[in-house]
């Protein structure tokens, strides 16, 4: 592109964003009406809104930490090939580090070794590193649409 089209380009963006601004301005029936910052109703809306924001914000991030929602990263040396829930938080690992494997038992505050694996197991292209809820929850949407 070039800059004469790059300067047409914010003119005109500039000049259909403005003008229904301006022009409501000008028609004094469209004026806001003015809000004292005294009011104590509106300062109560305004700090109502900002818990109700952070309370989101930390509710959302806690359930992406409890229920690994995150998604595992597929490149690398170092490859989930499956897991296994076996319990509230514990899980089996079957993870992959260039030709070797090894079977790792996973808690809340631990990692450990089961057992290294003498011959790679082959997985035969099922891959399950998604988390339960995720799957659960992949499967309600399915379901609805």
């Amino acid at each position: 592109m070039t800059e004469t089209g790059a300067r047409l380009g914010v003119f005109l963006t500039t000049t259909m964003l403005t003008t229904p601004v301006l022009a409501a301005a000008e028609d004094e029936a469209a004026v806001m009406p003015v809000v004292e910052l005294s009011d104590s109703s509106y300062l109560l809306q305004v700090l109502l809104s900002l818990v109700l924001v952070l309370g989101t914000i930390f509710l959302l991030s806690y359930l992406v930490r409890k229920f690994e929602l995150t998604p595992a990263s597929k490149e690398g040396p170092i490859k989930i090939l499956h897991s296994v829930g076996i319990g509230g938080k514990e899980q089996l690992l079957l993870v992959q580090v260039g030709q070797e494997q090894v079977l790792l038992g996973r808690s809340p505050g631990h990692i450990a070794t089961v057992h290294q694996l003498k011959e790679p197991v082959t997985t035969e292209g099922s891959t399950n590193t998604e988390p339960v809820m995720a799957g659960m929850f992949a499967k309600i949407l399915n379901r609805e649409m």
